[in-house]
């Protein structure tokens, strides 16, 4: 689990983004940026383009909350992870009775697989064993309790699981989750459709969107393999990639 700091608003974000936060707090204010470069005064670019530093800033807090959500659901995750029961573990038998040709080893953990099962008990009680392939009949007593017991052991699983989940708090956690991307998302969107109007709101645009990818997804994202001629968009997160090195 990654450690956890407080936020510019309060917000508990991973203690990585703290760095980051600082850096970017500082290109908002867009003071250092303007300096020489001639196009508009520190003052100027702050009231221009104050509703861009502001989306930028509420998008920032809400990429915290959104990272810090993440964090919790991952962790509830593995709270509510159990191995499957040895009896749900796909056997070389179960490949002959079931004519299962999935791997060996490979869980019985889906609905679908419960489904099978099923299906083999309903072609039983309806004395209808040649759907389930040739040379059943000499199967069924086998077939019968094998089906039970990967029956019973999937829904003890699933029960085990549901019950890890409420005692977790999963179901909020998830939701928790689901609202902070939602926003993150929907902020994501209003910034990319947001022009600045000066250059020190053009290179905070820049810093926030680059600090959105991590170094090595961009250092990745712009290698390029022999005789490659980049397209616009790859073009574009080259520029991202070194307003990231020097912002």
């Amino acid at each position: 689990m990654q450690n956890v700091i407080a936020s510019a608003d309060g917000v508990a974000m991973p203690e990585r983004l703290s760095t980051r936060r600082a850096a970017l707090t500082a290109i908002l204010g867009a003071g250092a940026l303007a300096v020489g470069l001639g196009a508009t005064s520190p003052a100027g670019a702050a009231g221009v383009d104050a509703p861009l530093f502001d989306l930028i800033e509420r998008w920032l807090c809400a990429n915290d909350r959104a990272e810090a959500a993440d964090c919790r659901f991952a962790d509830v995750n593995e709270a509510v992870f159990f191995e499957p029961p040895t009896a749900l573990v796909r056997t070389v038998e179960d490949q002959d009775l079931f004519l299962d040709r999935r791997p060996v080893g490979m869980p019985y953990g889906t609905e679908q697989d419960i489904a099978v099962m099923e299906h083999a008990f309903t072609c039983l009680a309806g004395f209808m064993p040649y759907r389930l392939g040739y040379g059943a009949e000499s199967r069924l007593p086998r077939m019968a309790s094998r089906a039970q017991e990967i029956m019973t052991a999937y829904r003890d699983h699933e029960a085990a699981v549901e019950a890890a989940k409420k005692a977790n708090n999963f179901y909020e956690l998830e939701a928790e989750f689901d609202a902070a991307r939602e926003a993150k998302m929907a902020l994501r969107t209003e910034l990319a459709e947001a022009r600045p109007r000066t250059v020190p709101g053009l290179l905070a645009k820049l810093a926030a969107i680059a600090d959105a990818y991590s170094r090595v997804t961009l250092d990745e994202e712009t290698e390029l393999v022999v005789g490659e001629i980049p397209s616009f968009d790859k073009l574009a997160l080259f520029v991202l990639r070194d307003s990231a090195a020097i912002l």
